[in-house]
């Protein structure tokens, strides 16, 4: 999650995001544009959950995993570890991003497909 960091110290859309989310919880008349924004965002997550698990799952008969939904789960756990971090928050992070690093690590490996 180093990008994390990097993208804090230098890009703006975490902040942007963070101050939108705001004017979505205040302001109902965002609330149609901060919906659309966080679909588009989704989309964009979809479309990498659903490239990894095609070749996860092409070697793995059975295993199924709802795309949306864990696009859904990366995406408001990417904003939530945003919000925490802009406000100085880091409780905990380390720990949980270990603890996903290391179950990544022991799944097994889907075979390499032949280009």
């Amino acid at each position: 999650m180093a990008y994390l960091e990097e993208d804090l110290r230098s890009d703006p859309f975490p902040k942007l995001a963070a101050e939108l989310l705001a004017l979505g919880w205040n302001q109902p008349a965002y609330q149609d544009a901060l919906r659309r924004m966080m679909d588009g965002f989704t989309a964009v997550l979809s479309d990498a959950v659903r490239a990894a698990l095609a070749e996860y799952e092409s070697s793995r008969p059975g295993v199924s995993v709802d795309v949306e939904a864990l696009a859904t789960l990366i995406r408001t756990s990417q904003l939530g570890i945003i919000a925490e971090r802009l406000a100085s928050v880091d409780t905990g992070h380390t720990a949980m991003l270990k603890a996903i690093d290391e179950w990544l690590q022991r799944l097994p490996a889907a075979p390499r497909r032949s280009r």
